[in-house]
């Protein structure tokens, strides 16, 4: 195998990887806008559901009950998650 032949093999691998990169990158923005949309249709049946038994259920002093809390920061560390693996994947070969 002469030298061209290598480095055309190299050439191509690497390409094949930045495109398996940014397929996988638009993956998980996909996979991220749906698990937002699900995060918010959860916390929403989850505030109408405390509304309903609002009697028993005692809230915290910001209004916010713990599973808000929880539901948020979970939001929140996702994002923070794909925003790295974006920079990381996406950018890194621009």
């Amino acid at each position: 195998m002469g030298y061209d032949q290598r480095y055309d093999s190299v050439c191509k691998y690497t390409e094949d990887g930045i495109n398996q990169s940014r397929d996988y990158v638009i993956f998980l923005k996909k996979r991220h806008a749906i698990e937002t949309e699900y995060t918010k249709a959860m916390n929403k049946l989850c505030k109408e559901t405390q509304k309903q038994k609002r009697s028993s259920k005692s809230k915290s002093s910001s209004g916010m009950s713990e599973g808000d809390k929880a539901s948020i920061q979970g939001t929140n560390l996702m994002t923070g998650i794909y925003d790295i693996i974006e920079e990381v994947l996406f950018l890194h070969f621009y």
